[in-house]
């Protein structure tokens, strides 16, 4: 059974592929109340990168990204063209 977040939580790991600094240190995810944020109503889950870098004074500095995460569903599903199959004879 995965592990389900609590509203406005996130989980993060070290990011094992992690080619170069482009490449976040950190990934995971999360689940965020959208209420509480005055976005409607209900929850999404999402996404949560996050990389380790270096002020100019030495200090360390976090930064990340959050982003929604794109439905299995949808996101298997080839992009439909629309197809005539009528032979014009």
């Amino acid at each position: 059974m995965p592990y389900e977040h609590k509203p406005n939580r996130f989980s993060l790991l070290k990011n094992k592929n992690r080619r170069g600094d482009n490449d976040p240190a950190y990934t995971g995810d999360g689940l965020v109340d959208l209420s509480e944020l005055g976005l409607g109503s209900g929850q999404a889950e999402v996404w949560v990168s996050l990389w380790k870098g270096e002020t100019q004074a030495g200090d360390i500095r976090l930064s990340g990204s959050i982003r929604a995460k794109t439905p299995k569903e949808f996101a298997d599903q080839p992009k439909s063209k629309e197809f005539n199959d009528d032979i014009p004879f």
